[in-house]
Parts: structure tokens; C-alpha cells; sequence
């Protein structure tokens, strides 16, 4: 283990105690929601096992912040669709429509934003009846 990447580890713990107002270690794992030994580990390890943790939890947060500890720990606000979808390389053509769409639509964004907060099965269910919806538009006379 690299006592640097330790030191970065406790540091960017210590910086994120610090902006959410809690005091130790084990505050901060229960605000992110893992066992208290989860975060032990990783600071130990001097590698965050599982950004998406925090990233989930800590809108806005700086990926590469967060993995190296360096640059600014929060991304501006616009290129926040922009830059999840650059971490997880999940953009094709149709996503990067819509993400250029976001950026140009503040509304989307937000929309957007309260879309990712549901469930996975209020999500299907929303995309079920937008998807009816679209088709209805496109199609209104056909028989259904």
C-alpha cells in the first residue's frame, strides 16, 4: 500500500466530513450508507473500492476528485449529465442527443434528475407510458 495514496484517501474523507458537517469516520459512512469497516477498508487500502457510493449520494462530485483527491471536488452543475456519462463511457449517438438536449433545456436536466431519484421498476413504468404516449403521436389513427 502507498502511503500517498493513504494520505489522499483520508484527505478527500476528511474534506467531504468537513462539507457535509459530520465529524468522524463513521458518521460519513453511514451518510453514504456503508458499514463503517467498508470505509475503514478503503482508507487502509488508500483505493475507494466503490465511487459510485459517493457519487450517487453526493450529487455533483467530482469523479476524478474522488479517485485522486486532486482539482476541484465538485463539477459545475450543466456538465454534471456530462461528466457521469464520461466515467461509465455510456454514450452513444441517442445519448448524446439527448445530453446536448439537457444541457440546452435546463428543465430537461431537472426532469431528468428527478427521473434517476425513482426506482427501477417507477422508471420502467414511466418509460412504458412515455414510450405509449410517443407511439399515440406518431400513429394516432392506428388501432390499438
Amino acid at each position: 500500500m502507498s502511503t500517498t495514496k493513504s494520505a489522499n484517501v483520508e484527505k478527500i474523507f476528511d474534506l467531504l466530513k468537513d462539507h457535509f458537517k459530520l465529524q468522524t469516520d463513521r458518521e460519513l459512512a453511514d451518510y453514504i450508507g456503508v458499514d463503517f469497516r467498508t470505509l475503514a477498508a478503503w482508507k487502509s487500502r488508500g483505493k475507494i473500492a466503490k465511487p459510485d457510493i459517493f457519487l450517487n449520494k453526493c450529487r455533483g462530485l467530482s469523479y476524478e476528485w474522488l479517485k485522486t483527491g486532486q482539482g476541484e471536488m465538485f463539477i459545475a452543475e450543466p456538465s454534471t449529465c456530462y461528466e457521469v456519462a464520461r466515467v461509465h463511457r455510456l454514450i452513444d449517438p441517442e445519448e448524446e442527443k439527448l445530453l446536448e438536449a439537457m444541457r440546452e433545456f435546463p428543465e430537461a436536466r431537472e426532469a431528468m434528475e428527478i427521473f434517476l431519484q425513482l426506482s427501477d421498476r417507477k422508471r420502467k413504468i414511466y418509460l412504458g407510458k412515455m414510450l405509449e404516449e410517443l407511439e399515440n403521436s406518431l400513429h394516432p389513427n392506428r388501432e390499438r
